[in-house]
């Protein structure tokens, strides 16, 4: 060994060669190529380079290089600029041969991560983008491995790119040889973990010479092919141009690929390129969906997770979803959904299952796979995302009047219950949500209040989140629609939080609360006290509203309040009357029947007489014609009780009451009759009211005298008392009313 590095000094050229050539036959063994660089073989060859520009001599440096570098040890001691820039002379000095073992040769250097801050400036990348475009095989491979080993740190990709060395990678994708579109696919997958590489990739056209990879019949290349595509098309904005190359047909077709890696690649792809809306209808139309639910049974744990991650995504197209039930991807997801132990899977196939349940069509078919029972089982899960996706699936299925009852049975009421508890706010929400819709059933809503869910929806009517206070409320509001759970509610201090939160600056809060104040008027012991504690400013907001089942609602709870003695100044000092009067203006059948009982009832407080009059009489006075007999009933009777105030007849002259009143006194209604001859009859306690009375009346009067109705007979007979000192009155009486 001594001797042949001694021989390399020599001027002989013939002797240099032959010495350097030994070298290089010794460098071959694993056992002399550490000693060969000890003992200075390394500093001769690169003396032999830096001198010597014959072809012969630099093939035996450029193999003897390639040879050492092969040793692990040797790699960390030849990363020093003086081997580089040997390196770099060889390569521009040499034929091809020498170009081959130069590519050699930094391939195994760059295997060091410890010379990549050390060597690998600009013009050495340079030099390797160069041997790129060789037409040899192993250079243009070894090239592509150098920039490969390089590209595993931020810093290396950014110099890779930025000198220039995507276009020459691009350019070899489309090699002829496997070896260099394997390498090739490697060093281009690590530049891609950077967006701004991912985006180049694109614009340099590198995508055909990718797609056409994934056809390859190279196993190796199609796995790092598949692998590259994952990188490339986890940037959003390369999506439209991966689906418009063709990407997705050889993606899908190596679904059932027997390489789990380049399974699993495409599989991953196909999950980046199902977060854009556009791309979730093309992967189904090319027939995606049936290998995807078939690879969420796969063997590989990857795969079955980024199946259901990519089902999620195509389920969240409505489009798609009833598609993905037809194609019979319930029943995986509900297997992998109680795959006990494997979080991401079940936070994956619960996502999908919620997102295929905001289809109505598919409340029933779900029910069938026993997706209620999982999401149930679910709901309790340590982790967050699972609970939350398993309670917006039961909300969803307890909104279908269909598939309500399998979501409250088997513990789903009380999950619900449970979650109102949870740490996390958007489980706290939609709990609310879920309970909400669980308590459109008569029998639910006692059961949510036995099970103990009260106190925690009153404490998520505090809350400082506005969506969870309005879905608490809306569940509170759904409670007291029965009235077995009154006692409960006013005892626990839910009234209370209504009133306050009716205060609210939130619109729908503040509905939500009148809702909820309107349901507990319902019952007729807790009427006084829905009044006396703040219950009628919500009911009177409520009353304002454009909306037409709002506004009745509120009438016929204001009219419910009006009932109790107590109550009736209450509401016409909260302004009941203006808000009266404007109601009183509707078309809606209900609202004029509302309205007319709500005065009715008010009436009856004879200091609120004069203020009705004041305010409504227009309005009952119109109702008066209505064609809907409980309106004019009502109105009537209001207008009776409001004429027992003498100084009310006036205006009730004035405005025409009089006149419709006796019209009404032939009305088909017997009840109608009965409220008009009062009302008469009150009306003639004031002497200017005679005349019309006399002159229009005076003969249904008699008419009414003359039934078998007691109450008409006393109404006629108490008219007739107070029209008797009239004298005007005496011929017409005596004639039974006739001229």
């Amino acid at each position: 060994l001594e001797a042949a590095i001694e021989l390399t000094s020599l001027s002989d050229l013939t002797m240099k060669t032959i010495s350097v050539g030994i070298l290089r036959h010794l460098s071959i063994s694993t056992r002399i190529k550490v000693p060969l660089v000890d003992k200075g073989a390394l500093r001769a060859v690169l003396d032999c380079i830096a001198t010597m520009d014959d072809n012969d001599i630099l093939l035996q440096c450029a193999g003897s290089l390639a040879n050492m570098t092969e040793n692990t040890k040797n790699r960390v001691q030849m990363g020093d600029k003086d081997v580089l820039e040997a390196l770099m002379r060889l390569s521009k000095k040499g034929d091809e041969l020498v170009k081959r073992d130069v590519a050699r040769s930094l391939c195994s250097l760059s295997s060091v991560s410890e010379n990549h801050n050390n060597l690998f400036e600009k013009q050495d990348l340079v030099n390797v983008f160069q041997l790129l475009a060789s037409e040899d095989e192993a250079t243009a491979r070894d090239a592509a491995a150098t920039l490969g080993n390089l590209a595993i740190t931020a810093e290396s990709q950014v110099k890779i790119v930025s000198f220039g060395g995507m276009p020459p990678l691009v350019s070899l994708l489309q090699s002829q040889f496997e070896t260099c579109q394997e390498f090739t696919c490697r060093a281009l997958c690590r530049l891609a973990t950077l967006d701004e590489n991912k985006s180049e990739f694109v614009q340099l056209h590198g995508l055909p010479g990718l797609v056409a990879l994934c056809h390859s019949t190279s196993e190796s290349v199609i796995k790092l092919a598949t692998m590259l595509m994952c990188n490339i098309s986890s940037h959003t904005p390369n999506h439209t141009d991966i689906v418009k190359a063709n990407a997705l047909r050889p993606l899908i077709s190596l679904l059932s690929s027997s390489c789990v890696e380049s399974k699993r690649h495409s599989i991953l792809a196909l999950c980046n390129l199902s977060f854009s809306s556009e791309n979730q209808e093309h992967i189904v139309k090319q027939g995606g969906l049936v290998p995807l639910i078939l690879s969420t049974s796969d063997n590989d744990l990857n795969c079955r997770e980024y199946a259901a991650k990519t089902l999620s995504n195509l389920s969240s197209n409505r489009r798609n979803r009833l598609p993905i039930v037809e194609a019979g991807a319930l029943r995986p997801l509900v297997e992998m959904a109680d795959s006990v132990g494997n979080v991401g899977l079940q936070r994956a196939s619960v996502l999908a299952l919620y997102n295929v349940s905001a289809s109505e069509n598919s409340h029933v078919p779900m029910i069938q796979c026993l997706v209620a029972r999982s999401s149930i089982a679910l709901c309790s899960s340590n982790d967050i995302g699972c609970r939350r996706y398993a309670i917006m699936v039961l909300c969803n299925l307890s909104a279908n009047a269909k598939t309500r009852n399998d979501a409250i049975r088997g513990g789903g009421l009380q999950a619900a219950i449970l979650l109102l508890k949870d740490d996390d706010l958007d489980c706290r929400r939609y709990a609310c949500i879920c309970l909400a819709n669980m308590g459109n059933k008569v029998n639910t809503q006692s059961q949510i209040v036995v099970h103990g869910g009260l106190p925690s929806l009153i404490s998520l009517a505090l809350d400082s989140d506005t969506h969870l206070k309005r879905y608490a409320i809306m569940c509170l509001g759904n409670l007291a629609a029965n009235e077995s759970n009154h006692s409960p509610l006013l005892r626990q201090g839910a009234f209370k939080t209504l009133v306050d939160q009716a205060k609210h600056s939130n619109g729908d809060i503040k509905q939500y609360c009148a809702f909820a104040i309107a349901n507990l008027a319902s019952n007729s012991d807790v009427l006084n006290r829905l009044g006396k504690d703040g219950g009628i400013n919500p009911l009177l907001s409520l009353a304002k509203m454009n909306n037409v089942h709002s506004q009745c609602l509120a009438i016929t709870s204001l009219r419910r309040l009006a009932l109790i003695p107590e109550n009736r100044e209450r509401l016409i000092s909260s302004g009941i009357l203006s808000i009266l009067s404007d109601a009183g203006g509707s078309t809606e059948i209900e609202i004029q029947r509302e309205f007319s009982a709500c005065l009715c009832n008010l009436s009856l407080n004879v200091r609120c007489r004069a203020d009705i009059v004041k305010t409504c009489i227009k309005e009952l006075n119109r109702l008066l014609s209505s064609n809907d007999t409980d309106t004019v009933r009502q109105a009537m009777g209001a207008l009776a009780n409001i004429t027992e105030n003498q100084e009310t007849h006036d205006t009730m002259q004035k405005s025409g009451t009089s006149n419709s009143t006796i019209a009404l006194l032939q009305h088909s209604s017997m009840d109608i009759k009965r409220e008009a001859s009062r009302a008469i009859a009150n009306l003639l306690g004031s002497k200017n009211q005679h005349c019309e009375v006399i002159r229009g009346g005076l003969v249904h009067l008699i008419s009414l005298g003359v039934t078998s109705d007691p109450e008409c007979q006393y109404n006629a007979s108490l008219s007739f008392r107070k029209l008797s000192p009239n004298k005007d009155s005496h011929f017409k009486m005596i004639n039974k009313g006739l001229p």
